[in-house]
This record gives structure tokens, C-alpha cells and sequence, in this order.
């Protein structure tokens, strides 16, 4: 089988799980929003968050901030169907698993506020957006999949560690990494990086993408296979391909 038969199957599949991201089951309940129905803002109570996960659709908003809250806003006739908890700092954000919300899931909305935050997971259409973080001389974790999708307009950190697969997508600019950005993508997945770092290491199959041609770094590692792509501006990099991928270094 050909390398573009081999990608073009596999791209398939992961459409194919894109397109089932509310996971429908038999035993769910069905609901609808009405366009009408007013907007309520829910808070939960929380000490701190360091790390957010959600997923089937969820829409996160975080802002850095020197304390920390909790806000859902949802329709009204089906803010009950949300889950919103936090357990440890990790807050978890998704629809209440007995639940398919048919319409209505565009206008739920969780804005978050702490200090500071260091893992990022997004799954199932849901959606994380940041637009500064400074973490110093922390480490970022962010994970992206089933067309899921993280995106940070400013990052400043001590290290990156970046893993979409599925269709997800992470999008990251403004990037002031002292560190290492360690990045994996991998069926049909993309990513996009913007800034500076000291050290990249990249690795992308079965058709996904990383975009880092606007990404400065002193030294690198970069891998591609399966129909994959890699674009990167790096001054000394060790790359290698097979299997029809391919690496594009910007210099």
C-alpha cells in the first residue's frame, strides 16, 4: 500500500471520530436548547486551578490573575446538564455523560481565573483560549485531540511540552520559551508556533502538521513520517523523514 493510501485511510478514521466528538450513546438522553432561553452564570467554588481538562464541545476561557474563580454561563434550560468540577486544583469541564446536548452547546461558556496554570487538555470539539500567560520559569503541558483545540495568543515559560494527535489543533504565538519546546503531532493533527525558544524537538506522522516557520531556536530535532509535515527555523538542526514525510527548515 502506498504511503498517500496509507494517509489518506487513516485521515479517514480520524475524520470519522471528529465527526462522533458528542459520542452518542443508546441509553443518553437527547436535549435541545431553545434559542430563547436566558443566559445564567453559575460559580463554583475553588481554592486554586492548575490544570484544566474538557471536552464534548466545552468552550474554556482562561485569564491569569492573582486569585482564583470558577464562572459557567449556559442557557437555562440546560445549564443542569453541564459538569463543571474541581478536584485537586484540575478542573474538568465537559457535558454530564447521560446527556447529549443537541443544540445550545455555542453559547456555554467557563472563564477561568488563577494564578497560575500548567496543563492544558482539550478533547472532543471542546476549546481552550488564553490570551497571556507568564508561567516564568515553568513548564507548559498541553494536550489537543478529537478535533480539540488549545490557543495562547502569549506564552512565556520555562519549557513546552505539546502533544496533539486526532484532528486537534494548537495554536501559539507570542511564544518567549527559555527552555525546550517539545512537540508531537500526529494523525491529521496541527499545530502552530510563534516566538522564540532555546531548543526544539518535533515530531509529526500520518499526515499532521507542525507550522513553526516563525519559531526561532538555537538548536533542534525535528522527525517527520507517514505524510507528515514539519516546518521549523532552527540555526543547527538534526532532521531525518520517511515514509513521505517531509522538514523544512526556514533559514
Amino acid at each position: 500500500m502506498t504511503t498517500k493510501c496509507i494517509v489518506t485511510l487513516l485521515m479517514a478514521v480520524a475524520i470519522c471520530s471528529c465527526s462522533n466528538v458528542s459520542y452518542v450513546c443508546s441509553n443518553q438522553k437527547t436535549v435541545d436548547s431553545d434559542s430563547d432561553s436566558p443566559i445564567v452564570n453559575r460559580e463554583i467554588t475553588v481554592k486554586d486551578v492548575s490544570e484544566i481538562d474538557c471536552a464534548r464541545g466545552i468552550k474554556v476561557v482562561y485569564t491569569q490573575g492573582a486569585t482564583s474563580s470558577v464562572v459557567m454561563s449556559a442557557p437555562r434550560d440546560i445549564a443542569d446538564y453541564i459538569d463543571v468540577d474541581v478536584k485537586n486544583s484540575s478542573l474538568f469541564c465537559t457535558v454530564g455523560k447521560e446527556y447529549q446536548i443537541n443544540t445550545g452547546l455555542d453559547r456555554v461558556e467557563v472563564k477561568v481565573s488563577s494564578p497560575l496554570v500548567k496543563s492544558l487538555g482539550a478533547s472532543t470539539g471542546a476549546s481552550i483560549k488564553i490570551d497571556l500567560l507568564d508561567l516564568k520559569d515553568n513548564k507548559l503541558n498541553v494536550y489537543a485531540s478529537t478535533a480539540g483545540s488549545v490557543a495562547i495568543n502569549s506564552l512565556k515559560c520555562g519549557g513546552l511540552d505539546c502533544d496533539v494527535s486526532t484532528a486537534g489543533n494548537a495554536t501559539i504565538i507570542g511564544i518567549k520559551c527559555f527552555g525546550m519546546i517539545d512537540a508531537s503531532a500526529s494523525t491529521g493533527a496541527e499545530t502552530n508556533f510563534e516566538g522564540t525558544a532555546a531548543k526544539i524537538d518535533f515530531g509529526a506522522s500520518t499526515g499532521a502538521t507542525i507550522n513553526a516557520s516563525e519559531l526561532v531556536a538555537e538548536t533542534g530535532e525535528a522527525s517527520a513520517s507517514t505524510g507528515a509535515d514539519i516546518s521549523c527555523r532552527v540555526n543547527n538542526l538534526n532532521s531525518s523523514s520517511s515514509t513521505g514525510g517531509s522538514v523544512h527548515n526556514k533559514q
